[in-house]
Formats: C-alpha cells, sequence, structure tokens
C-alpha cells in the first residue's frame, strides 16, 4: 500500500473512530482551538503527573483531517514526558509546514508520519496542527503548587476553570507572571494570554525572550502558530511575512506593517510581560 493509501485510510479510519475521545476526568491543563478558515474545533484536555502525560482526550468538530490528527496526537503523547511530547509537537509541526527533511525516516514521527502530505495543501496545515497546538497549550497550564502562584486556597479555583475560546492558555497569576521558562520551546514560540485579554507571543532565544502582538497584520493569523528562524524573525504560517523577534520590525511580505511590541522581564522561572511599547 503506498502511502497516499495508507493516509487516506488512516484518516478515515480516526475519523469515524477517534481515539481517547471525551472529556478528561480531574485534568491538570485545558484549552480550545479554533480554526476560523476552516470550522475546525478542538477541546484538549491533558493531566501531568509531574513532567509526565499519564492521560489526555479531545473533543472537536470540523474536518476528517482536523479529527484524525487529534485521535492519532493523543496517542503519540501519551505517556511521555513534557519534553518528549514537546519534541513530537516540533517534529510533526516541521513536517506538515513542509520543513523536516526527511519524515519517512524520523523515528520520532511513527505512524504520524502518514501527514506528510499535508505539506502540500496549505489550506489544510491549520486542520492538522490545530489540537497540536491546543496540546501544547493545554500542558502550558499548571496545577495547585506549581511555583506561579496558583492553588493559595483564596478562591482561585473557579478562574482557574476559564479557558478563552482560543488556542491560548487562560492566564489566571499573580501580577504580569504569564508563563515558566521551561514551558517556552528553545529556541521557539508560545503563545498566551494577558491578564486584560491581549494575546501575545512569547520568543526565547536560550535565555533571552521577547513578546509580540500575537497577529499578524497582514490576515490576522496568529504568529504563535508559526516558525521562529535561525535569523531571529518570526515567520507567520499563512503567507510566509517574517517579523524581527525583538523589534517587531515587519522584513518581509506580504505584510507591511510592524507588529507590537511589549516588555518583557525573567525572573528565574517566570516570565512577566509588561507594557506595550509600540
Amino acid at each position: 500500500m503506498d502511502l497516499g493509501q495508507l493516509y487516506q485510510d488512516v484518516i478515515l479510519e480516526h475519523n469515524r473512530s477517534p481515539k481517547n475521545w471525551g472529556a478528561l476526568d480531574a485534568p491538570t491543563g485545558k484549552a480550545d482551538g479554533h480554526n476560523p478558515m476552516c470550522g475546525d474545533e478542538v477541546t484538549v484536555w491533558v493531566r501531568m503527573d509531574a513532567e509526565r502525560v499519564t492521560d489526555v482526550s479531545f473533543v472537536g468538530s470540523g474536518c476528517a483531517i482536523s479529527k484524525a490528527s487529534a485521535s492519532m496526537m493523543t496517542q503519540a503523547v501519551k505517556g511521555k514526558t513534557r519534553a518528549e511530547a514537546a519534541e513530537v509537537f516540533e517534529h510533526f509541526h516541521a513536517m506538515v509546514v513542509g520543513k523536516h527533511d526527511d519524515p519517512a525516516k524520523d523515528a520520532t514521527l511513527g505512524k504520524l508520519k502518514v501527514f506528510s502530505g499535508v505539506a502540500r495543501f496549505p489550506t489544510r496545515v491549520k486542520c492538522a496542527s490545530l489540537a497540536w497546538h491546543a496540546m501544547r497549550e493545554a500542558m502550558s497550564h499548571v496545577a495547585d503548587g506549581d511555583g506561579l502562584g496558583l492553588g493559595d486556597g483564596d478562591g482561585d479555583e473557579e478562574r482557574r476553570s476559564v479557558v478563552p475560546p482560543s488556542i491560548y492558555p487562560a492566564i489566571t497569576v499573580n501580577g504580569d507572571v504569564v508563563a515558566r521558562l521551561r514551558d517556552i520551546p528553545d529556541p521557539g514560540l508560545l503563545g498566551v494570554t494577558l491578564p486584560n485579554g491581549d494575546r501575545v507571543v512569547l520568543v526565547r532565544r536560550g535565555s533571552a525572550v521577547s513578546a509580540l502582538v500575537d497577529s499578524c497584520p497582514h490576515q490576522s493569523m496568529p504568529l504563535s502558530s508559526g516558525e521562529l528562524l535561525a535569523d531571529g524573525t518570526v515567520e507567520c504560517p499563512w503567507h510566509g511575512a517574517r517579523f524581527d523577534c525583538v523589534s517587531g520590525v515587519c522584513q518581509r511580505g506580504p505584510a507591511t506593517d510592524d507588529v507590537g511590541v511589549y516588555e518583557v522581564a525573567v525572573d528565574g522561572e517566570q516570565v512577566m510581560v509588561g507594557a506595550r511599547l509600540g
């Protein structure tokens, strides 16, 4: 059986009978994802035991590719450590956006390599990657006593249950602390929502972290779904516009406007975002 036929069979199988379907009891993280271009919607729950994914599930509606990708994602990351799950995410994302050198020989991808053909259809990339971004955001949620000021017994439980209708994590921490340093891929991107509702993409390169408005000015696609390139620019996943990861200055079209930037401070593991600078 060739890869094309296998791809079709796998998509149909997981669309008909998705694995790990349904809400998860006592999750440590939850995130919603929505693809306005296709209408796909997904909710992902994860349960972490220290640094390991002990369980993961999802529900969603939309196209067969979106549902099948979410189903296979839950199988791929269950039982893995946070770092291992992040590695699978990076390999999968590189494959579907056409940046992977040889998916067929990538042992990390395993059965996920059947999605390699998605890279030939740009309009399907968001369908295939939606649940993966939601999973990554769900894993960035923290449980009680995890060092970000949660679970102090003063009624935070109701706030922690709130998840915005997007792929961004709900920020329910004290002050302007919005993430842990170890939750941001190095090098890489992490989308968060600030307490005031602003959506921001955190950009990490080693110990340096910067923050940009998480929206490409061309067609408002989230930059956190894009890629941090070696030259220090963030590439939009939709049409390839690029922006300097520190200044936000547009480096390549089709966008013509710059993106706004925010003050950032890192104190140990705490990443704090301050006022918008432009």
